[in-house]
C-alpha cells in the first residue's frame, strides 16, 4: 500500500512561472493557503505557514527547480503525531499551452490525519486554481 495521502492533478490557467510563485512567495502563498507565511525558497530553506492563527506548519525545502518542481517537508508545530518535517510535499509543474498541469503528492501523513489533509489540499488547490483563473481572465481582458 502506498503511503501517499494526496495525489492531486489539475490544470491551472497560468504559466508554470506564475504557479511556481504562488508556492515560493509568502504574500502569494497566503492568498490561497494560510493566514501568514515565511518562505525561504532554496534548498534547506524554511517554510512556515500559520494556517488560521493557531495551527502552524513548519518544513524545510528539499528541492527547488524553478518553474518545474518543489519539494518540502511538512508538519505541525507542537504535534506529537505529525511533527515538523515528518511528511513530504512534492509539487510538479508541467507546461501545457497557455497553462500548467500541477501535480501534488503529499506522503507519510499519519493515518489519523489523512482524511483531513486530503480534503484540505483539494479545497486549497481549488482556491489556487480559481485565483489564477480569475487572474488569467483579467489579463485577457475578459
Amino acid at each position: 500500500m502506498s503511503n501517499r495521502i494526496v495525489e492531486r492533478k489539475m490544470f491551472i490557467e497560468a504559466k508554470p512561472g506564475t504557479v511556481f510563485s504562488y508556492f515560493t512567495e509568502a504574500g502569494k502563498l497566503c492568498q490561497w493557503l494560510g493566514k501568514q507565511a515565511t518562505v525561504e525558497p532554496e534548498e534547506r530553506g524554511e517554510i512556515r505557514i500559520d494556517m488560521n492563527g493557531r495551527d502552524k506548519i513548519v518544513g524545510t525545502f528539499k528541492a527547488i527547480e524553478p518553474f518545474e518542481r518543489i519539494v518540502f517537508t511538512w508538519g505541525w508545530v507542537d504535534s506529537a503525531i505529525h511533527p515538523p518535517g515528518s511528511s513530504w510535499v512534492e509539487i510538479t509543474l508541467t507546461p501545457h499551452g497557455d497553462g500548467t498541469w500541477l501535480c501534488l503528492n503529499h506522503t507519510s501523513v499519519p493515518e489519523s490525519e489523512r482524511e483531513c489533509h486530503q480534503d484540505n489540499w483539494i479545497r486549497n488547490l481549488l482556491r489556487l486554481q480559481e485565483i489564477l483563473s480569475d487572474r488569467a481572465s483579467i489579463e485577457r481582458g475578459a
